[in-house]
């Protein structure tokens, strides 16, 4: 890695630093503003903003050389939405509850795959079939999930009755599972890559899934029993940046094996609570850096008609 490039990576951290820590205080700002700001989806913006698209200070060779880092932002989330999957803690929730958290999630992601499915070829005409079919699946797991932020915003909505609030973070924390089930299963029928290219889609599917068990056991082992929080953070980093890279080396996927490396750890360490609190507190930056050059990489010359599809997609 070059001198340039730590200093762009040193730049881009210094600024999801920045953005993640101020906020808007008590001044009144626009609602849509502040949803931007709090969802963090100020930082795509951003990132669109800053590049080849936009000013294009982050240049098509600076982000093939930054793409680790959204394979480590991938790993990161992954673990840390996994290491909170506890068995002896879900099984408190009733059956109930968990079928309908994966009813909603599970109609969302069939309804809007299938429209996506039924929109492309009107507005991109040259997609081979695969591609479209992975494109419309990718949509409608990116929509099953609830995202947790715009729960934690009804907090403030005196006129929602405090126990709906608690059954809409239930909601938003389980959905994801259908998704990230979902994601996995895409890219073991889908996703051909030299790595995996002898195996067939079930044992890809078992490959990750194993992967993701072996590596929550080396996390459970490394992870120290004490020490210096940030060494142990460093380990945790370690621990991301193994799993989603040996998944991407693969060609599996890097979210999935993430979340089940974190189940597994989980339910196996009792050092659960620290890790995931270390974790935790490092999110905001690291999620921050992602979402920007998640931004950069927006393609806006890739079939321009299909832009028209993002304000119903919204």
């Amino acid at each position: 890695m070059s001198l340039d490039l730590l200093l762009l990576v040193a730049v881009l951290i210094a600024l999801a630093m920045i953005g993640s820590r101020v906020g808007f205080g008590h001044r009144r700002v626009p609602s849509g503003i502040l949803l931007l700001s709090e969802t963090k989806t100020l930082f795509i913006v951003i990132g669109m903003a800053i590049g080849p698209h936009g000013l294009n200070l982050l240049s098509d060779a600076v982000l093939r050389q930054l793409t680790p880092i959204v394979i480590l932002g991938f790993g990161w989330i992954g673990f840390l939405y996994g290491s909170h999957l506890e068995w002896r803690r879900m099984r408190r929730f009733s059956g109930r509850m968990y079928a309908v958290g994966f009813s909603e999630s599970l109609v969302t992601l069939i309804g809007v795959s299938v429209v996506c499915w039924l929109l492309l070829p009107l507005l991109h005409h040259e997609l081979p079939p695969a591609t479209r079919v992975m494109m419309a699946a990718a949509l409608g797991i990116c929509a099953a999930g609830t995202a947790p932020a715009g729960v934690f915003l009804l907090e403030r909505d005196r006129r929602i009755a405090r126990s709906d609030v608690r059954a809409l973070k239930f909601f938003s924390a389980v959905d994801d599972l259908p998704a990230i089930l979902a994601l996995g299963g895409l890219f073991a029928v889908l996703h051909q890559h030299q790595g995996v290219a002898v195996l067939g889609a079930w044992q890809r599917l078992l490959l990750s899934i194993g992967m993701g068990l072996v590596l929550g056991g080396v996390s459970h082992w490394l992870f120290p029993t004490s020490g210096d929080a940030r060494h142990n953070t460093v380990i945790l980093l370690g621990v991301a940046a193994l799993t989603a890279g040996s998944a991407d080396l693969l060609g599996l996927s890097p979210l999935f094996v993430a979340v089940i490396a974190g189940v597994g750890f989980a339910n196996l360490s009792p050092r659960k609570e620290r890790a995931y609190g270390l974790m935790a507190s490092r999110e905001q930056t690291l999620y921050a850096v992602f979402l920007l050059i998640a931004g950069a990489m927006f393609g806006f010359e890739r079939g321009r008609l299909l832009w028209l599809m993002v304000p119903g997609y919204a």
